[in-house]
């Protein structure tokens, strides 16, 4: 594989349009077996990442409409993009020295994978620009890592944009869709904390839960999507975590008259429509009504 000077990509924003959640394994240190249907969506972040011969490299991330230039609202250890390039250059035992940029669009704490998008990116684009020749499967090894979403995200990156996730994120099976699902992603002014939406989820349920894997293969082998038949086993528990999640989730029920679904563990909401132009509709509408950041996008 040749080596590059720059790699630019588009990390999307993943979505999960069905979702299921088994009892704490606590062999597994307490993780929970999932059984997912994600996607990847036409909205998301963006990353440059440059070789550089300084001997050090440098991270700058910016939010669009939140924070500027290279504002850092988290320790830069803690990043998952910063992380991911940390595993990756411990994995090969070489120094990958790189200027990057993330702009991001994807709010923390939406359940929509930002950061996780941002590391599947990083892990892609270092295996091009220093030529690593690492297969799809090895990068989704080191990045179960670094979460249960990163794994997708980097099939996703690879041009497997769909698929049935399981187990604890490292099983996928791709879902081959000929046509975008069109929707609209309503995002409160809050983001939710996945660990307290499991811990109120483990309060909710009992330990014989499981991950209904047949469910979920039978919402993503539709060819007509319908939104009466998503579902999420998080929202409940987002809504008792963030009780404001529930009072606009219901508010846009009652505008919409339209199944509202959360995305992971909240707190970003979409709704599915027929079609492109109904989906500009509806966002231009749900923002002046309710005030609500509301995107028109599509699968990928």
């Amino acid at each position: 594989m040749a080596c590059q000077n720059t790699v630019d990509l588009f990390c999307p924003a993943k979505l999960n349009l069905a979702l299921s959640i088994g009892a704490a394994d606590k062999g597994q240190g307490g993780m929970h077996p999932l059984a997912s249907w994600m996607v990847a969506l036409a909205y998301g972040d963006t990353l440059n990442v440059v070789r550089t011969a300084s001997g050090q490299s440098h991270f700058n991330l910016s939010f669009d409409g939140h924070l500027a230039g290279d504002a850092r609202p988290w320790a830069l250890e803690t990043d998952l993009a910063y992380r991911a390039h940390v595993l990756l250059s411990e994995h090969v035992g070489e120094v990958l020295n790189v200027d990057v940029t993330v702009r991001k669009r994807i709010l923390p704490g939406s359940g929509l994978g930002g950061g996780s998008s941002n590391a599947a990116g990083m892990l892609v684009a270092l295996n091009q620009l220093f030529g690593l020749g690492l297969d799809t499967t090895c990068l989704q090894r080191l990045a179960i890592k670094l979460g249960s979403d990163v794994p997708f995200l980097v099939s996703a990156l690879m041009g497997t944009p769909s698929a049935v996730v399981y187990g604890f994120g490292q099983r996928l099976k791709p879902t081959l869709r000929t046509e975008p699902i069109h929707l609209v992603l309503a995002m409160p002014p809050f983001g939710c904390s996945t660990p307290q939406v499991y811990k109120a989820f483990n309060q909710l349920h009992d330990t014989s839960k499981q991950a209904d894997v047949d469910r979920i293969r039978s919402c993503a082998v539709q060819k007509k999507i319908s939104g009466d038949w998503l579902f999420n086993d998080l929202a409940e528990s987002a809504c008792k975590v963030e009780p404001r999640l529930g009072e606009i989730r219901a508010q846009l029920v009652a505008m919409c008259n339209l199944p509202v679904h959360v995305t992971g563990s909240g707190s970003a909401m979409f709704l599915v429509v027929a079609d492109a132009a109904a989906a500009k509709q509806l966002a231009v509408r749900v923002g002046e009504q309710t005030g609500l950041k509301a995107i028109a996008t599509h699968t990928i």
